[in-house]
């Protein structure tokens, strides 16, 4: 993953994203908030773990 450039990390992010419609697009940036907001390193990685499960789900 290092190796991947910055063009590379993008069209990957864009792949996944683009098919997603505005409400699942909503629930992930309040997502990424909630992360980004935490102020211990638990609530940071519990809500991470948070993200990637609805990151999962969509991706199915």
């Amino acid at each position: 993953m290092a190796s991947e450039t910055k063009t590379e990390r993008t069209s990957a992010l864009e792949q996944f994203l683009q098919p997603l419609d505005s409400a699942q697009l909503l629930m992930m940036v309040h997502a990424l908030h909630l992360v980004r907001s935490a102020k211990s390193k638990a609530w940071k990685t519990r809500r991470m773990r948070e993200l990637v499960a609805l990151m999962e789900q969509f991706a199915a």
